[in-house]
């Protein structure tokens, strides 16, 4: 939805590029068209964000940001891989984890997909998580629980380093963020601890994007919780923690998929 000061040409220029989004398809260099001309061209415009249709359900988006952007023009093509691939893998009645859920588009897409699933979404940044709970409530769905804290190895509370350049979802408790200009202290838990509260026993699926924390959190989880509680899927961002990757392999996980950013490991039966 579009500021009401906005001319109806105008609210039809920002939809036609927006459209012209969802047509691109997935081949190499074609599918960068989004961010590089036509998020470009839509803030040049001066257009703003709202609340659109994506995939299914509503979301309120605001396309300067990353993550925002790459749903409001293309998110037939964000995650793709990895999505797909969980998709086909959970139970109709299964639980998903979101463990750094931004905005929530894992979380909703799943909940939308599998409306008889538990899903629980965990965000750490106040600003975000309220625009995470406003996309729940669009939706009016049911299965989703969201948390407000941030996911550590101990309970405590951090200082949370904020991506003020246009990617919030880029937020990390990672010293490799501690030179950033703003943080806010955030309560934090492990993630057992998240669990239990949830009321879960078991995990299908779980989705890891902490920036960075991914091995001090996984590291203290496999420690304590008990084996029935491991994910049997966990798909991770790889760029910032490479070791994560050896760290699910030692520990009983097998690589199932390699994808731009994410992997995906399932836990080896036994």
């Amino acid at each position: 939805m579009k500021p009401s000061n906005f001319s109806p040409f105008q609210n039809v220029i920002s939809g036609l590029l927006r459209w012209l989004g969802r047509q691109t398809p997935n081949i190499r260099y074609v599918r960068a068209i989004s961010n590089r001309l036509l998020k470009p061209l839509h803030s040049v415009l001066g257009f703003e964000g709202g609340v659109v249709d994506v995939l299914g359900f509503k979301m309120r988006l605001e396309p300067k940001e990353c993550v925002d952007g790459n749903l409001w023009f293309a998110p037939h093509l964000y995650d793709r891989a990895e999505i797909s691939f969980l998709l086909e893998r959970m139970p109709q009645d299964g639980v998903f984890v979101d463990v750094g859920a931004n905005i929530g588009f894992w979380s909703l897409y799943f909940a939308h997909v599998f409306p008889l699933a538990k899903i629980c979404a965990i965000e750490a940044n106040p600003a975000t998580f309220l625009v995470l709970r406003e996309n729940i409530e669009i939706n009016a769905f049911r299965n989703i629980m969201a948390f407000h804290v941030g996911v550590s190895d101990n309970v405590g509370e951090l200082p949370l380093y904020c991506n003020d350049t246009g990617n919030r979802g880029g937020d990390s408790f990672a010293d490799y963020a501690d030179n950033r200009n703003r943080c806010v202290m955030v309560a934090v838990k492990p993630l057992a601890n998240i669990l239990a509260s949830a009321g879960i026993e078991r995990v299908d699926v779980m989705k890891m994007d902490i920036e960075g924390f991914e091995e001090r959190v996984l590291t203290r989880f496999f420690a304590e919780a008990p084996r029935g509680l491991w994910p049997h899927f966990i798909c991770a961002e790889v760029s910032h923690v490479p070791k994560v990757v050896s760290l699910l392999q030692k520990v009983g996980y097998r690589l199932a998929l390699s994808a731009t950013e994410n992997c995906v490991l399932e836990l080896r039966q036994g």
